[in-house]
C-alpha cells in the first residue's frame, strides 16, 4: 500500500519578474520484502522557476 500525498506550494518568491516555487512532496508506503513488512517514509523537493511563461524544473533532492 503507498500513500502519496500531492505535492503543496512551500514557498512562493517574487522580485519583478522572478517567480520561483519551492515544492515538498512527501512519501511514506509500506512493504513487504520476502514475507517481512517494513514502511517506508522518503520526499522529494523541487525548484521550480517561471521563464517566458513556463515552469522549468532547476533542482530536485530526494531526502530521508
Amino acid at each position: 500500500m503507498c500513500t502519496c500525498y500531492p505535492g503543496f506550494l512551500a514557498s512562493l518568491a517574487r522580485s519583478r519578474q522572478l517567480v520561483v516555487a519551492i515544492i515538498i512532496q512527501p512519501l511514506t508506503a509500506e512493504t513487504l520484502n520476502n514475507g517481512t513488512p517494513g514502511k517506508l517514509k522518503i520526499g522529494n523537493v523541487l525548484i521550480w522557476q517561471l521563464q517566458k511563461g513556463k515552469w522549468k524544473l532547476l533542482a530536485c533532492q530526494a531526502y530521508k
